[in-house]
């Protein structure tokens, strides 16, 4: 086997193995956490706010909280800061059920 066949063998295996690594590093099937904001406290700001299975609308809606409702950040879609939030949330109620919410209906304390 001449060189570039060789070459060109290994680079069909390795591609897709690379590419598989990437797509599942970036999917994130669970919530990555940021330490700074894990346990920090929010309000629900918005008149009413849908509590989800998981982030995005298109998930079961688990409660409808209210304005002035208290929660725990437990999680986020992917790390960011304050600053840049994520669109959706994961947290608990003081009931201590679990869920997501969409960002922009909250406000940290």
């Amino acid at each position: 086997m001449k060189r570039h066949e060789k070459f060109m063998a290994v680079m069909v295996i390795i591609i897709p193995i690379i590419l598989l690594w990437v797509f599942v590093n970036q999917m994130g099937t669970k919530a990555q956490t940021e330490p700074a904001l894990v346990g920090k406290e929010a309000t629900v700001t918005w008149q009413t706010l849908n509590l989800r299975e998981a982030a995005g609308t298109s998930s079961e809606v688990i409660e409808e909280l209210t304005r002035g409702e208290q929660i725990t950040l437990t999680g986020r879609c992917r790390e960011t800061s304050i600053e840049e939030p994520s669109l959706w949330v994961e947290v608990e109620t003081q009931d201590g059920v679990s869920g997501w919410l969409y960002r922009q209906g909250i406000t940290f304390r």
